[in-house]
């Protein structure tokens, strides 16, 4: 499997809105086997806190972290679907669709707090 952002080229019914705090913080991005789960806001503060954000600590201590951003073998869920092998490093192009999720509801939600081109 090939981890890329989806931005604008995914189906329609993959993009549907949700209240921030569950987009945040309850929807799972990423769940292995084990038990091991990982949302937006895990991803983002774990990659800020200690993996090339505010500073970069010499071990990490998110799991769930550790499980997505460096085991390729690691297994990836998508909607409840079945188990398929990440590409390395995914959380690199997972981060730039958050980044994107966030700024295209801004430009539908709140037009005017994004400048144009």
């Amino acid at each position: 499997m090939k981890n890329v952002p989806v931005l604008d080229d995914g189906p329609p019914q993959m993009f549907h809105k949700v209240q921030f705090g569950r987009w945040w913080d309850k929807e799972e991005i990423f769940r292995c086997p084990s038990g091991l789960k990982l949302t937006r806001r895990g991803l983002i503060f774990a990659m800020r806190n200690q993996d090339m954000g505010g500073h970069v600590d010499a071990r990490l201590t998110d799991e769930a972290y550790v499980k997505f951003s460096r085991d390729s073998r690691t297994a990836f869920f998508d909607n409840g679907s079945e188990a398929v092998e990440a590409s390395p490093r995914p959380h690199l192009p997972t981060i730039r669709h958050i980044a994107y999720e966030l700024l295209r509801t801004l430009e539908q939600s709140l037009p005017e707090t994004i400048p144009t081109k």
